[in-house]
C-alpha cells in the first residue's frame, strides 16, 4: 500500500501488486481448510454469511474518493490497515481461545505419503483440478469487467462502486442458499450445478448496455459463483488430502491464470470486448465431468 501511496514507477506499483497477491494467495487456500476442520456446515454458513458483509460499504466510499484522487483512496486504506492492526491483537488478548472441535491433522504427513493418498483416491486430485480449470475460465472472462464497465458500458466509477457492493450481498446470501441446496443434493452436485448456472448468466452480459442491467446481471451471477464457499470448503476440508487438494485449486488456476490477459486482451482486440463474457459457457464442460466425483 505505501508503494502505491509513494510512487507511480510501473516496476514499484508492479512489486507492490505481486506482494499483495503473494500474501494473499498464500493465506487463503490454508485458511479455508482450517475453517473447514473447524467449523460444522451450519457454522459455515455462518461464517460466508456474516464476514463479507464487512466490505459492503468499502466500495462505495473507494469509488467516491476515487473519482478525485487514487492516491487519497489509498491512504486512507492504508490509515485503516494501521488502525486495524492494534485492534486485532488486542482483541486476541482479551477473547478468551475456545477449546478446538478435534480434527484429523495432516500437517506432518510426507509429501511422498499425499501422493499415495492422491493416487488412492482419485477424487482429491481430479475434483480440485476441475475446480481450478472452473476458476481460470471465470477468471478470464471476469477480467476487464471494470474496464468494460466504465469505457464501454460508460458506468461512472461510482456505479462501480455500486456494482461491487451488491456483489458483497450476493457473496453473503449465497451462503445460507447453498448450504440449503448441498444439504439435500450433495456438496459436489451443487458445486456442479451453480457453476453451469453461472456459466450461462454471465454471457448475458454480451448483451447489455445499460449499468443498470449490467449490476443486475453480474450481481445474479456473483450468486451463482459465491454459491461455492460453503459446499467447497466443506468437501475438500474433509479429505484426507485437504491441504494439498486446496491448495491445488488455487495453485492451478493462478498458474493458469498468467495467460489470461493475454487471452482476454486477444478477444478484446480482435473480436469484440463484450466478447470476453462468452468464455464462461466453456465452464459448463468441466462442470459436468463434476457429477462424477461423489465424495460427499
Amino acid at each position: 500500500m505505501l508503494f502505491l501511496i509513494l510512487s507511480h514507477n510501473f516496476l514499484i506499483v508492479l512489486a507492490a501488486v505481486s506482494l499483495a497477491y503473494l500474501g494473499f494467495n498464500v493465506r487463503v487456500p490454508l485458511m479455508r481448510v482450517v475453517i473447514g476442520k473447524r467449523m460444522s456446515k451450519e457454522e459455515l454458513s455462518t461464517y460466508f454469511t456474516i464476514t463479507p458483509l464487512f466490505s459492503i460499504v468499502s466500495p462505495l466510499i473507494s469509488g467516491f474518493i476515487a473519482q478525485e484522487s487514487y492516491t487519497i483512496d489509498f491512504v486512507v486504506a492504508f490509515i485503516f490497515i494501521i488502525i486495524v492492526i492494534p485492534i486485532l491483537f488486542i482483541i486476541k488478548s482479551i477473547v478468551p481461545l475456545t477449546e478446538e472441535k478435534p480434527i484429523t491433522t495432516t500437517s506432518h504427513i510426507p509429501f511422498k505419503e499425499y501422493s499415495k493418498l492422491m493416487r488412492e483416491d482419485r477424487s482429491g486430485l481430479i475434483l480440485p483440478l476441475l475446480l481450478a480449470v472452473n476458476k481460470f475460465i471465470f477468471g478470464t472472462s471476469f477480467l476487464y469487467i471494470p474496464l468494460y464497465f466504465t469505457e464501454i458500458i460508460k458506468g461512472s466509477l461510482l456505479e462501480l462502486g455500486i456494482m461491487l457492493s451488491t456483489e458483497t450481498i450476493a457473496i453473503s446470501l449465497a451462503s445460507s442458499l447453498s448450504k440449503f441446496i448441498s444439504d439435500r443434493l450433495g456438496n459436489v452436485t451443487t458445486l456442479a450445478m451453480t457453476r453451469i448456472l453461472a456459466a450461462i448468466t454471465y454471457p448475458l452480459l454480451y448483451f447489455v448496455k445499460s449499468p443498470v442491467i449490467f449490476i443486475l446481471i453480474n450481481w445474479v451471477g456473483t450468486l451463482f459463483i459465491a454459491m461455492d464457499n460453503v459446499p467447497e470448503v466443506s468437501v475438500i476440508s474433509k479429505m484426507k488430502t485437504a491441504n494439498l487438494s486446496m491448495s491445488l485449486i488455487d495453485s492451478v488456476s493462478t498458474l493458469l491464470s498468467i495467460s489470461s490477459p493475454i487471452i482476454a486482451l486477444y478477444i478484446w482486440v480482435n473480436i469484440s470486448p463484450a466478447t470476453v463474457f462468452l468464455l464462461s459457457l466453456l465452464v459448463i464442460i468441466p462442470s459436468i465431468l463434476m457429477f462424477k466425483y461423489k465424495v460427499d
